[in-house]
């Protein structure tokens, strides 16, 4: 971030934040209250005293782009879970990148068979249902350690934290979700009726005030 007026440069700050805290810092650095229906929380502290923590966990999801997929995450300093509720298919990326000339390149060497483990995850079907990865040894999450025993206790606590996050703020898990429009292989658009199905989430989700597991 950039505020010369206000913000010594040069700064690193490994505090985690997430994108609902972005409207109450902005709101908080123009000197308005932020709502008490705000999910999120200003880190204008961390901004000031890069060195102080924040956030314990952060979430993310994936829903429809193009392709049918339901996954959320967790992440917390040292450790991600992800929970692949469409784990049948693929990953790969939105139909703009499956027609780009680099994803054919990707292609050409996957059915060489010269790709290794990392380039050819984004191919993989049926993905692991649940994936852990262990943030300070493995940046890249590379590694799933979901069936190794030996951060167990971790993961469970994420999946829980995963869980609690996802009953307060009443997501859901759709039979009857989008389906694919577009060929996963190269990006053309599948002759298929354009039809929405049941969006993630329930009578409640738009309501919700709920701030989660901070």
């Amino acid at each position: 971030m950039k505020w010369p007026k206000a913000l010594k440069g040069g700064q690193v700050a490994d505090a985690m934040v997430s994108s609902i805290d972005l409207a109450p810092t902005f709101l908080q650095l123009a000197g308005v209250k932020a709502p008490g229906n705000f999910q999120g929380k200003s880190f204008l502290s961390v901004l000031k005293n890069p060195d102080l923590p924040f956030r314990n966990y952060v979430f993310a999801e994936h829903n429809w782009h193009d392709h049918e997929a339901h996954a959320r995450m967790v992440r917390t300093k040292d450790y991600l879970y992800i929970k692949n509720n469409r784990s049948q298919f693929a990953n790969p990326g939105p139909a703009d990148s499956n027609a780009s000339d680099s994803y054919a390149d990707l292609r050409k060497v996957r059915d060489q068979g010269k790709l290794n483990p990392a380039q050819a995850d984004v191919f993989v079907s049926p993905r692991p249902f649940e994936e852990f990865y262990l943030i300070a040894d493995d940046k890249y999450q590379l590694l799933n350690r979901a069936t190794m025993t030996d951060d167990n206790n971790a993961m469970v606590q994420l999946r829980f934290a995963l869980e609690k996050w996802s009953m307060e703020t009443d997501d859901s898990v759709p039979t009857n979700l989008t389906q694919d429009w577009y060929n996963k292989e190269d990006g053309t658009a599948l002759k298929v009726p354009r039809v929405r199905g049941e969006m993630p989430g329930g009578s409640n989700a738009l309501l919700t005030t709920e701030k989660g597991p901070f």
